[in-house]
């Protein structure tokens, strides 16, 4: 097997994970290498693998051997999907009201229209520079209000709001920890729902060190409006007691979440270990079947 039909392959079995087959372009686009790969020579891989049973293809999408199952599920998925992209749509466009809020994506399973019905709607929300955390007391407050904010510990979540990854303007390049395969995907695949100015082209090219995960990634040419803007204002006495009611608040709570000034992630599983933990079991499993 040839390095690029091994990284097809890589590429597959996470995929499986989520129960999630992919089309040639997605498959090129999140390929799992090392270096960029031309379309032609990956067309030609990925064909191979066709020809010699060592992937299948049903309906326009490729997957594992004997996994044909989860393209059905795949296509119906999607009227789930569409309902929840259009109510976080609606959502966000609450949201956008506030003046501190420069951008909001969808992330997770809906970003790749790959969630359940009873999933919940994650969403990462970028602010202006220092108001991070008022930002956040104005936002869950709205969001209380309409009574979609999932709570912590909360059985029923479906198509409630997951505030899980909250960033400051000036601080998008995530955590060197948390650097690895799952959290280059969840960039690479996050959905632009708002923007107020290039908001999402700065944080892609913040990280950018997704490349060395996911080399096929498309990224914005820098510009100097790609880098981080001058902090000029005044200190903020509202952020400021924002920041520290919420911390207090969350202390007796407080998990595996990554607390700053700048920055809350806000994830009490720890995803990353089990999703790397299936991937290496699938590929250690598919060769040995190969």
């Amino acid at each position: 097997m040839t390095r690029l039909e091994a990284a097809i392959v890589n590429t597959l079995c996470y995929a499986d994970i989520f129960k999630y087959p992919l089309t040639a372009r997605e498959i090129h686009r999140y390929l799992i290498s090392r270096r960029p790969t031309p379309s032609s020579s990956f067309a030609s891989g990925l064909s191979v693998l066709l020809k010699v049973h060592l992937t299948q293809k049903n309906r326009g999408f490729y997957f594992l051997p004997g996994r044909k199952v989860i393209v059905s599920r795949r296509l119906s998925l999607r009227r789930v999907n569409h309902e929840k992209y259009t109510r976080a749509l609606h959502l966000t466009s609450w949201l956008k009201f506030v003046p501190t809020v420069k951008a909001i994506f969808l992330t997770g399973a809906l970003a790749m229209n790959n969630s359940d019905r009873n999933d919940d709607i994650d969403l990462m929300i970028i602010t202006r520079t220092g108001y991070l955390w008022s930002t956040r007391l104005i936002v869950t407050t709205i969001l209380d209000l309409f009574n979609v904010r999932r709570r912590p510990h909360q059985s029923e979540v479906s198509d409630k709001v997951c505030l899980n990854l909250w960033l400051d303007e000036n601080y998008l390049q995530l955590p060197r920890a948390m650097q690895n395969l799952y959290t280059a995907h969840e960039v690479a695949q996050a959905k632009v729902l708002w923007d107020r100015g290039e908001i999402a082209n700065r944080f892609l090219w913040a990280n950018r060190w997704i490349l060395k995960y996911l080399p096929n990634t498309p990224l914005p040419s820098p510009t100097p409006s790609l880098y981080p803007i001058p902090y000029t204002l005044y200190p903020n006495f509202f952020e400021s007691l924002a920041y520290h009611f919420q911390r207090r608040y969350m202390k007796s709570r407080q998990t595996r979440e990554t607390i700053t000034s700048h920055s809350a992630f806000f994830h009490p599983k720890d995803t990353t270990a089990w999703v790397m933990r299936e991937y290496h079991q699938r590929v250690s499993q598919y060769l040995s079947n190969s």
